[in-house]
């Protein structure tokens, strides 16, 4: 087992937030926190951040294990956020450019959700929730209120990316994740939203936590590290086969659009007519197979696609591409 951030709540600076309570915990929770949470919390952030830019809230639901005061927290997925006052999903923005917003926690998603991973992985209960962040915020405070309504005492974990290397918490060099719970009878304090619906502001307190691993999750973390290396040496094999895909499909691409070229160059009189190479396309095109969706005829029949090939000319490169192709099939 290996020991990770064991800071108390009173190694916390009060001023840096109002939120978290300069005080020690008495709870009594034992934390454990797998490798498995740790990385899918860093690869949601890591997809939605180059999806949607750094502004994105990240929020997800903790899975594990609870007995008595032990939690083992094992798993994790995430949920989608409701604007208060909208009826669909939203981009949820940071709390710097979204100062003030209420979010709602996406109920249907959640108990939709909930239920797949209950079939897949039967013994594991929702914990608490986490996000991305330097410190609890007004937001933060609002959707944990609402996860008290779904379990009796959540807890809220909180990863921080960001975070420097040289920075008090990170001395030892452990992982910049904070565990929090609600500070009982320190949330008397309300919050109003741009509404102006006031609605109460927990705070948190600090908990220990140590970050526990077996033999297969130390196996599966140190394959997930050598397939993600720059220079590609010690890559897994679906790496491998993955790139090897994406090139042949590439190649194919190109090869298709020299028929397409060409094709539409004998339609529009640029290029020369070769009734042998013709019917060759043609026995191409026979072997595809016959497929009646409407979204492969679209694709199949787009307009666009022809348009653009009509454009461009039919050069002598495009000729030796084309030949290499029929010789090719």
């Amino acid at each position: 087992m290996v020991t990770a951030a064991e800071s108390s709540g009173s190694s916390i600076n009060q001023a840096s937030t109002s939120l978290v309570v300069n005080a020690s915990n008495n709870s009594g929770l034992t934390i454990s926190l797998h490798p498995l949470p740790i990385l899918s919390i860093s690869e949601h952030y890591t997809r939605d951040t180059l999806a949607k830019g750094p502004s994105c809230k990240v929020v997800g639901v903790l899975l594990g294990t609870q007995s008595g005061r032990e939690l083992a927290i094992t798993n994790s997925f995430e949920i989608a956020l409701l604007e208060r006052g909208s009826s669909g999903d939203v981009d949820m923005d940071t709390e710097q450019s979204g100062k003030g917003r209420a979010y709602d926690v996406d109920r249907e998603f959640l108990e939709e959700r909930r239920e797949q991973f209950k079939q897949v992985f039967p013994t594991l209960d929702i914990l608490g929730w986490y996000t991305i962040g330097p410190e609890p915020t007004d937001v933060d405070s609002h959707i944990h209120q609402q996860f008290t309504s779904i379990i009796e005492t959540p807890i809220f974990l909180q990863l921080s990316p960001n975070e420097p290397e040289t920075s008090p918490s990170r001395t030892n060099g452990e992982i910049p994740v904070r565990i929090f719970e609600s500070a009982l009878g320190i949330n008397d304090d309300t919050s109003a939203d741009q509404q102006n619906v006031k609605t109460p502001r927990n705070k948190f307190i600090e908990l220990k936590y140590s970050v526990e691993t077996g033999e297969a999750e130390r196996i599966a973390v140190d394959g997930a590290a050598k397939a993600g290396g720059d220079d590609g040496v010690g890559g897994s094999a679906l790496v491998t086969s993955l790139t090897s895909q994406r090139n042949a499909i590439a190649m194919l691409h190109e090869r298709m659009r020299v028929l397409l070229t060409y094709v539409v160059g004998v339609i529009n009189g640029t290029a020369q007519v070769e009734h042998s190479v013709l019917r060759q396309i043609s026995a191409i095109v026979a072997t595809l197979p016959v497929m009646t969706e409407s979204g492969f005829q679209d694709e199949f029949l787009t307009v666009s696609d022809i348009q653009a090939a009509a454009s461009r000319p039919f050069t002598e490169r495009s000729e030796r591409l084309l030949r290499n192709t029929l010789m090719s099939s």
